[in-house]
């Protein structure tokens, strides 16, 4: 059967990735580990890199594992999703081959684990991890991973694990500013073999999307209209460039304007309305203190959560980093009972107090717009 702890299908490379002031760092920081010599103390040191879907994570983790087999083919590598390590693990321990799989993974010589926030509340597995992350640290070697969002923010993390995680650097990868989107557009255009008139490339900027994966599909809808409106009978290896300008630009706009769905909201949506609006960061709000402005943003988010997704209690207080929802049912309790009394919020972002059913529906109005 198949090797199990074979790395195959490593599709990204580093030359491949496309650097803006969103990831600079992040990639700086793969990139002076994929190239450190042999015995280098960075390669002891682990890496955590965290931030939304489609902002280069996993590329960032395939191009490491690329990168080392191809400076030491020789290397013990591993890339997987901690989905894929804890079926692994799992599957070795109902079989009463334990002893293999740690010996596959304590002699690895870097290990990159992608989706670390799926170990959320799964304690054995992240036992096994943590031995795993020692023994590959003492022989010298790195450990990469990658997450949503940061290590002590994963609800349900041993703190064992989390201070491993935070042992290197954490670097947190930002969504798309104007001037990467902007970037990705040359890029992927390049790729694509068109050729974008300035003036149109400007004007999908803000039509592009936070993600690299959002802009690369509307790049790609863009050479197909692109491909429609030119000579078919071009080769098909593309010689020439497909010219492209405003014209064909605002075609695409218009079509992707008249299918936009909106995306549902989710608990960080919430937390970044809430905490604007607070005068406050989501951090603080998600925290255990209890000062009122924290209080009453909490019982806010809870009841946003309630109305703007289909979470239930338990979800949201996990959203939250709670080990029980009763704290969640207390805070939706305080805030029915503002909305019977009609107390009002004082609030920063509002020149007078507001009553809590206007800040509510605003609250919402705010999500809609941002999906």
């Amino acid at each position: 059967r198949p090797n199990p702890f074979a790395t195959t299908g490593l599709r990204h490379r580093l030359e491949d990735f496309i650097v803006c002031p969103s990831n600079e760092l992040a990639y700086a920081t793969v990139c002076r580990t994929a190239d450190a010599p042999a015995g280098d103390p960075i390669l002891s040191t682990p890496i955590f890199l965290y931030g939304a879907c489609g902002l280069g994570k996993t590329h960032l983790l395939q191009a490491l594992c690329r990168r080392t087999l191809e400076n030491r083919p020789d290397a013990r590598v591993l890339y997987a999703t901690a989905e894929h390590f804890t079926n692994l693990f799992i599957d070795h321990v109902r079989e009463g081959r334990l002893k293999e799989f740690r010996d596959a993974i304590r002699r690895l010589d870097l290990l990159a684990i992608d989706d670390v926030q799926f170990l959320s509340g799964k304690e054995k597995t992240q036992i096994e991890f943590l031995h795993c992350f020692d023994a590959i640290e003492m022989c010298g070697g790195p450990v990469a991973m990658a997450a949503d969002r940061h290590p002590h923010q994963i609800p349900h993390l041993t703190e064992a694990l989390k201070s491993r995680c935070v042992r290197g650097p954490v670097v947190q990868i930002q969504p798309l500013d104007p001037t990467g989107r902007r970037r990705l557009i040359d890029a992927f255009a390049g790729r694509l073999n068109m050729s974008i008139a300035d003036a149109a490339a400007d004007a999908l900027v803000p039509h592009a999307g936070p993600s690299v994966r959002e802009l690369h599909g509307l790049l790609t809808k863009l050479h197909a209209l692109a491909w429609l409106r030119s000579d078919r009978r071009r080769d098909a290896r593309g010689n020439a460039p497909i010219s492209v300008g405003m014209a064909l630009v605002h075609q695409l706009l218009q079509s992707e304007a008249a299918t936009v769905v909106a995306r549902p909201a989710t608990v960080q949506d919430i937390l970044r309305v809430v905490a604007e609006a607070f005068g406050l960061e989501p951090r603080e709000i998600t925290s255990t203190r209890r000062k009122q402005p924290l209080v009453q943003a909490r019982s806010v988010v809870v009841r946003l959560a309630r109305r703007t997704t289909r979470l239930s209690y338990p979800e949201i207080a996990r959203a939250l980093g709670r080990n029980n929802h009763s704290s969640v049912l207390t805070a939706d309790k305080r805030i029915t009972d503002q909305l019977a009394a009609d107390t009002p919020f004082d609030l920063p972002s509002y020149p007078q107090p507001v009553p809590p059913q206007t800040l509510l529906d605003n609250l919402e109005a705010a999500l809609q717009n941002t999906n």
